[in-house]
């Protein structure tokens, strides 16, 4: 998966997951919309992370449901129930480091862990406020655009 569609695809599911409220396609910016079109292209999200970080699969299908709902996609949202933080972290490393794809196209992490994707060059930049100036807060980014903090 190339880097562009890697960016994406993350971002649209980090906005789906990040966002509280129902988006209105009239108010997306330009940057939204580049992302929701190279997204629905790519047409699949992969996950994996420890099992009951946010939940069981019914979850995580109401989530990638209300993505697709929220942003008029088609996505498929697969999840595969994965390893703690730190072993998944490293999953992630050494599929960088071969030049294969990532097992995860979300890395949900604590700030230590984050930290090191970021130093290892994990994580893929985006302008988080553009997409949605008024949903994003700029203190909710972090690390050279290259994380969102949830809460």
């Amino acid at each position: 998966m190339s880097a562009a569609k890697t960016s994406a695809i993350v971002a649209l599911g980090a906005l789906a997951i990040a966002a509280a409220m129902p988006a209105r396609a009239a108010d997306w910016t330009p940057a939204l919309q580049q992302v929701i079109a190279a997204a629905q292209k790519e047409g699949k999200l992969e996950l994996q992370w420890g099992a009951g970080m946010l939940g069981d699969n019914d979850v995580l299908k109401q989530m990638g449901a209300g993505m697709n709902a929220m942003f008029g996609t088609n996505i498929a949202v697969r999840f595969t129930p994965g390893p703690s933080e730190p072993e998944e972290l490293n999953k992630v490393m050494i599929a960088a480091a071969a030049n294969t794809p990532s097992p995860t196209d979300i890395l949900i992490s604590t700030n230590q862990y984050a930290g090191e994707a970021v130093e290892q060059k994990l994580s893929v930049p985006v302008d988080w406020v553009a997409l949605m100036p008024d949903r994003i807060q700029p203190q909710s980014v972090e690390a050279d655009k290259s994380v969102i903090r949830t809460f």
